[in-house]
């Protein structure tokens, strides 16, 4: 974190615990369904912490909930540059692109997914094995 940013959160107060509570409050804004709110408060810690990966993450899928697939992409890639084996963030990043049809962007997330998961235990790994299988049959692979 640069040293204007770190002195401007300390000016205003915002320490590490401040800022994971305004991830809580996103979190719960989210889970309640105030989806505007959420992103309001994830704007702003995006400006406060830009390196949370989970503040990217998070906003990605509140566009994807609103039907945003395309404003989801750049908070997902940033997610993934932030957190590259956030299980989450791959096979959603991967879904828009299939969404697209970019097959060529989609498939190295699915692998690099699937790297993370070889015995299909975690849930995200299995939504993006379920999207490739769905995927195939509907190109009739």
């Amino acid at each position: 974190m640069s040293d204007d940013l770190r002195n401007f959160r300390e000016f205003l107060g915002l320490s590490h615990e401040r800022i994971e509570g305004m991830l809580r409050a996103a979190v719960e804004c989210y889970g309640d369904g105030d989806l505007g709110e959420a992103e309001r408060i994830l704007d702003g810690l995006i400006r406060l912490e830009p390196k949370d990966a989970r503040a990217y993450k998070l906003l990605a899928s509140i566009h994807v909930l609103d039907g945003h697939a395309g404003r989801a992409r750049p908070f997902f890639e940033k997610a993934l540059e932030l957190d590259p084996k956030d299980p989450y963030v791959l096979v959603g990043l991967a879904e828009i692109y299939l969404d697209i049809n970019r097959f060529a962007k989609a498939m190295p997330l699915f692998e690099r997914l699937f790297a993370l998961d070889p015995k299909g235990e975690h849930p995200a790994a299995n939504r993006g094995r379920m999207l490739v299988e769905h995927t195939r049959k509907k190109l009739g692979a």
